[in-house]
């Protein structure tokens, strides 16, 4: 629970350092601009505005564009897709149980794809970010047992290759939480290395 409130607590700061008015020039603060939404307008995709997402061309909507101004307060003159994505983070044990074991899993994200893009009736998300689903010995994942497995509660490398099918026949990007900065004491390295044995103990 305390991990959980401090990455909530982080994220916040983040979100308000990045949304906070820009100061120039003698550290003199400049006039805050207002955070709103912009009419749409049809806006050729070299010179979207950050922020704007292609969507559907309609009679409100001729350019196909929602502008969706966010944090950024100058235009991108190349966006790229992480620029024009509306993303949304998943905690796969928590999100969707497809086999009734009490844990949600990879199948049950993907049974949710539909219900996660649809700008109508779901979310409006064309970016899903996974939180950790290797091997690991703890619930959150955050220590990585086995790099090249998805955790046995969450499913298989098969489910995770279905997913990802999926996700890129409904135009939707996926991102994972790769922990590579540090590792599970269960890992085979740092077994090898308390017993003193093997190449990766001798390297250090």
């Amino acid at each position: 629970m305390t991990f959980m409130r401090l990455s909530l607590f982080l994220f916040v700061l983040f979100a308000l350092a990045h949304c906070a008015p820009q100061s120039h020039g003698n550290l003199a603060p400049s006039s805050p601009e207002p955070l709103s939404i912009a009419a749409p307008s049809p806006v050729e995709s070299e010179s979207a505005v950050a922020g704007q997402r292609p969507r559907t061309p309609s009679d409100d909507n001729p350019g196909g564009f929602a502008t969706r101004q966010g944090c950024y307060r100058h235009p991108i003159a190349s966006p790229q897709w992480w620029h024009t994505r509306v993303g949304y983070q998943i905690f796969v044990r928590s999100f969707r149980d497809s086999d009734g074991d009490g844990t949600g899993d990879l199948e049950g994200l993907q049974s949710r794809l539909n219900y996660l893009s649809d700008e109508e009736e779901g979310l409006g998300a064309d970016l899903i970010w996974l939180m950790p689903i290797l091997q690991s010995p703890s619930y959150h994942g955050y220590d990585v047992e086995d790099y090249r497995a998805v955790d046995d509660e969450y499913g298989s490398e098969t489910e995770l290759s279905a997913l990802l099918k999926e996700a890129d026949k409904q135009d939707i990007r996926l991102i994972m939480d790769l922990v590579l900065n540090h590792t599970s004491d269960a890992h085979p390295w740092f077994v090898s290395d308390a017993m003193g044995t093997g190449e990766e103990a001798q390297e250090r």
